[in-house]
């Protein structure tokens, strides 16, 4: 009976240790934001926009590790859109990442309800853990409240810290 969980726990360690679950190294293009001026707040300590972050964590959704971060990535027709059972997009912290990179570079953003309607679910948290090399600002976390909809002014007065260092485990549900 002993056997069987070694197995599992062996595997299991493998799994926790390789790039994919934990981005050793992660690949990155990200954007700056282009429209500094009233944007200045939603870098993290590391002086990384919104989009590099973004670009950082879906890395580590990605089977080699890169990710390639487009310019306005909720504008329409040419950004980002969540896809049933995609949980690195499903759920509020790629929501809020993605809205302050597309705003920072002078685009709007998808409301939630746009925005999740797309998805089989979105109480899941962020499936793998913040990878090496970026933090997660503190104004990215906060809880989306009534209409459910990132607000610039909320966010924005949330702040940076604390951040969410390399290695935090996403175990709360976000919406």
């Amino acid at each position: 009976v002993t056997y069987p969980i070694m197995i599992v726990l062996t595997l299991l360690l493998r799994f926790l240790l390789s790039g994919f679950a934990f981005a050793q190294n992660p690949r990155v293009t990200g954007l700056n934001c282009t429209q500094p001026s009233g944007w200045d707040w939603s870098y993290n300590s590391l002086g990384q926009s919104p989009c590099t972050v973004a670009a950082y964590m879906m890395s580590t959704c990605s089977s080699d590790g890169v990710w390639n971060m487009s310019n306005s990535p909720m504008s329409f027709g040419k950004g980002y859109t969540p896809t049933r059972g995609n949980l690195c997009m499903c759920n509020s912290l790629m929501y809020s990442l993605l809205c302050a990179c597309s705003g920072c570079q002078g685009g709007g953003w998808f409301p939630w309800d746009i925005w999740s309607g797309a998805c089989n679910t979105t109480t899941a948290p962020f499936p793998h853990p913040v990878p090496c090399g970026t933090t997660i600002p503190h104004w990215a976390v906060i809880d989306l409240i009534d209409p459910l909809t990132w607000n610039y002014d909320r966010v924005r007065m949330a702040g940076d810290m604390p951040e969410l260092p390399p290695g935090t485990v996403f175990n709360r549900m976000c919406h």
